[in-house]
């Protein structure tokens, strides 16, 4: 686990993903819209694997305390200088110290299948979530009809994807919870 997180640490900012950071940031907006639907009375979330903090940045607009977990130093850095997000930690540790006891919403947005062990973040983001709040996360479906077309030419199938899932096997995952 420590050779990886190193990894991660290390990364540099993924140029293209903030190159496109206006279309990120809408398609985070459809997303925020129908989580504020769900839950109107929506106050703060936390975003695991953040990254350099689009997602957090409308959510903040939209007028929510909002918190972040970001292994990538350069990330973080951008996050906190360039959109003025305080509250983006680099460990669990220091989010603990920081940030208050449950979250209306926990979002994780790809990172799920990069996680050592899925379950265990299943199980800290429910135990971090009030009752009845949200948890919101994207994860690429190897048995999705994109992936079964495209077969090895899915942009999913990479070396830092350490999981893939189904549905069904999310569900095997999640349940038990």
């Amino acid at each position: 686990g420590r050779t990886l997180d190193e990894y991660y640490a290390r990364q540099t900012l993924d140029g293209v993903y903030v190159g496109d950071a206006t279309g990120r940031r809408k398609a985070f907006n459809r997303v925020l819209k129908k989580m504020k639907h769900l839950s109107p009375g929506m106050g703060n979330l936390l975003d695991i694997g953040c990254g350099p903090g689009f997602f957090l940045a409308e959510a903040k607009e939209a007028g929510l305390d909002v918190f972040g977990l970001e292994i990538s130093g350069e990330s973080v850095k951008f996050a906190k200088e360039k959109l003025r997000l305080p509250k983006i930690f680099q460990d669990y540790g220091s989010l603990e110290a920081a940030a208050p006891g449950q979250f209306d919403a926990i979002t994780a947005f790809d990172f799920i299948e990069h996680a050592l062990d899925p379950k265990e973040v299943f199980i800290k983001a429910n135990k971090k979530l009030k009752v009845g709040g949200l948890l919101v996360f994207t994860v690429p479906i190897i048995n999705s009809v994109t992936a079964k077309i495209l077969g090895k030419k899915w942009n999913a199938l990479v070396p830092t994807h350490l999981n893939y899932f189904t549905l069904k096997s999310l569900e095997n995952i999640y349940k038990p919870l």
